[in-house]
């Protein structure tokens, strides 16, 4: 393959044309400041994942063209409407028009044209809420690619840009909000948020974040790791409310937990067909195999790192049948009633009561056990969660744990007692936790495979 013209081999050439262009805006503009830095930034992260990835040199000096490119389209939004929401204007599908419109701007950075639908399909798709509809391998390899190194800045910027210049709002001003449920209905479900579901300015705090769950490559969730980026956001702002802390330490748990099954997996992953759903393998050190239906649809089969093809096929196989009823009732989960929606209240209050009693037991047993302290114990009704441990040592459980085994309930208990060890969910953590409850993975796939029961659907069905 013939080499990249001028670019590759010369990079501060296609910097000079691009320091030419930004002489046209403000400088001294704080969000023209902000992008400018932001592009660079762009360039670094897009070079430090491609390396990472192994990528040919090719495609390393292809994805710092596309990040020195990607957010042109930025600096006339900025200049002409002073903002950066969506509804002023769609800046990477200008920044294509910009670029590969009738006066091809983007000559001025790159004489070679072979790259020309590449280039302006990465930047016109890096911000679509989902990447779709690209059919080209390497195109959608720089597609996703500017959207990780996209992202990875963005956990710099929201690091180091005031708050001001991003919402408008002090930090004070930002954690004062209540995060809207569809908001946080998003987050659970590990999904980017809507924009037309953000109220308050903490919900658009916390859709920044949320956005790192769509991260394409295991290397971009390593940088961010080794940066402690997602700890180190949602730290920044000090949250007013009880409620919304409690959130976010369970978003801050829920997301390290995410990114560590991501890197840990990155070179064991397969994906196989079983009649109508596909499934994706993920081999680790572990001794059995479990097969996961999750709320989005995604079938994950988990097995030991020896185990033959030949034999996980016929597990799915076998469990075809359950997996389509999972699948099913998928479709349905969100429309469902909640569990208490048919009870009396004088019916409710006695399960809570005994909840509280049968809970705050088992904790103070546990912690004995354990030695560990905690300070408060919470007892509520929660539509996503069965416990939490805040950072602060307080600790909350659903009152509905009381309508599981009591085996489970114990596992719940001991989960966010070990947090007070470890306060993710790290392999130090399961390990913690299989000191004090060897089988605890049986309950753990109890909840998984059962708990939608108990959380959403209504006695008797």
């Amino acid at each position: 393959m013939d080499k990249l013209l001028d670019l590759t081999r010369d990079f501060d050439a296609a910097k000079a044309a691009f320091e030419a262009y930004l002489d046209e805006y403000d400088r001294a503009d704080d969000k023209i400041h902000l992008k400018i830095v932001h592009t660079y930034g762009v360039v670094d992260a897009a070079e430090d994942i491609a390396r990472r990835m192994g990528l040919d040199e090719e495609d390393v000096q292809l994805a710092k063209v596309i990040g020195l490119l990607h957010d042109i389209g930025r600096f006339e939004q900025i200049k002409r409407f002073d903002s950066f929401e969506p509804g002023t204007m769609e800046h990477a599908a200008y920044g294509a028009q910009l670029l590969f419109g009738p006066e091809k701007m983007i000559r001025r950075f790159v004489k070679d044209d072979r790259f020309d639908s590449l280039i302006c399909t990465a930047i016109e798709k890096h911000s679509d809420f989902k990447l779709e509809g690209i059919t080209d391998k390497r195109t959608l390899l720089h597609a996703k690619l500017i959207r990780d190194a996209d992202k990875l800045d963005n956990c710099r910027v929201k690091l180091e840009e005031s708050m001001e210049t991003l919402l408008g709002v002090d930090e004070k001003g930002v954690g004062e909000g209540v995060i809207a449920p569809k908001v946080w209905e998003s987050c659970m479900a590990k999904e980017s948020v809507l924009s037309s579901d953000r109220v308050s300015k903490v919900d658009y705090w916390i859709s920044y974040i949320a956005q790192y769950y769509d991260i394409n490559f295991p290397e971009t969730y390593e940088i961010m790791r080794e940066h402690d980026y997602v700890k180190r956001i949602m730290d920044r702002v000090p949250y007013a409310l009880p409620e919304t802390q409690e959130k976010m330490d369970i978003l801050a748990a829920e997301m390290e937990e995410y990114m560590d099954e991501r890197i840990r997996n990155k070179n064991n992953q397969e994906k196989f067909t079983c009649g109508e759903f596909e499934y994706q393998v993920i081999r680790s050190a572990r001794k059995t195999m479990t097969l996961e239906v999750r709320r989005d649809g995604n079938v994950i089969v988990r097995a030991p790192l020896r185990t033959g093809l030949p034999r996980i096929k016929r597990f799915v196989n076998q469990k075809q049948e359950w997996v389509l009823g999972c699948l099913e009732r998928t479709k349905e989960y969100r429309e469902q009633k909640p569990l208490s929606a048919d009870l009396s209240e004088s019916k409710r209050n006695v399960y809570i009561r005994k909840a509280k009693e049968t809970i705050t037991k088992r904790v103070s047993y546990f912690a004995r056990l354990m030695g560990v302290s905690y300070r408060n114990i919470t007892i509520r009704e929660q539509k996503t969660r069965w416990g939490s441990c805040s950072s602060e040592k307080n600790l909350n459980f659903n009152w509905k744990l009381i309508l599981a085994p009591p085996e489970v309930l114990d596992y719940v208990v001991v989960h966010e007692l070990c947090h007070l060890k470890e306060m993710n969910h790290s392999k130090a953590f399961w390990d913690e936790v299989g000191k004090v409850m060897p089988e605890y993975e049986t309950y753990k796939l109890w909840l998984k495979e059962n708990g939608w029961k108990v959380i959403k659907y209504i006695f008797g069905c």
